[in-house]
């Protein structure tokens, strides 16, 4: 028989057709590694892709705990298991992520605020452009807007006064500023006079 067994596989394990024919060793190793494939899975599919559409109206910020209503300040930040926190303003994620957040920096997956331009568009927070002006009044008082470029910063700060900023400004200026809970609105930083302690967290949203 040529060492060709019965079932016409020669006991080197190719085949006479030429096609290579797994062991039985290879065939329970690769059976044993498959459990584990199978758990590592889900982590790897629930990576953050992007930012996600928010509910306004209805999901609270994770920092104030008031109601986002306003798109044009709304911002964003997705772990990298999948996990997501909305926020009303960008000082609320950046005091989430620079004074109450647990999650450690390189868990991070994305952070993305609002075009101020283009209610619904998302930039990415460390890349945008912002302008603090008094004129355009965030939901928590600072008056932080992203732009997605300076020039089209510059041209609102020449409309309505303020500074233009970058990502680490924007994060110098809210660690100078108290940015508070579920009463909200804003006290201390430059400009944002004082905070008031009447009515609730809604009537700090117009609610």
């Amino acid at each position: 028989m040529n060492g060709v067994p019965m079932n016409g596989v020669p006991m080197n394990g190719v085949p006479m057709n030429g096609v290579p024919v797994l062991s039985r060793r290879r065939v329970l190793r690769l059976l044993a590694a498959a459990p584990i494939a199978l758990a590592f899975a889900p982590l790897a599919g629930c990576r953050a892709e992007g930012p996600r559409a928010i509910r306004i109206g209805e999901e609270e910020c994770a920092h104030c705990r008031m109601r986002i209503s306003d798109e044009r300040f709304a911002a964003q930040l997705a772990s990298d298991r999948g996990r997501s926190w909305a926020f009303d303003a960008v000082e609320c994620l950046v005091a989430w992520v620079d004074e109450e957040s647990e999650l450690p920096r390189d868990r991070i997956a994305g952070w993305w605020v609002t075009d101020f331009e283009n209610p619904g568009s998302w930039l990415d927070a460390a890349r945008a452009t912002y302008l603090r002006s008094d004129a355009l009044r965030s939901p928590m008082g600072l008056g932080l807007s992203a732009w997605a470029d300076s020039p089209a910063a510059r041209a609102q700060q020449g409309a309505h006064g303020g500074d233009v900023l970058g990502w680490e400004e924007v994060r110098t200026l809210v660690a100078s500023t108290t940015v508070r809970g579920a009463h909200g609105g804003m006290r201390g930083g430059p400009g944002t006079g004082p905070a008031s302690d009447a009515g609730t967290g809604g009537d700090a949203h117009g609610h």
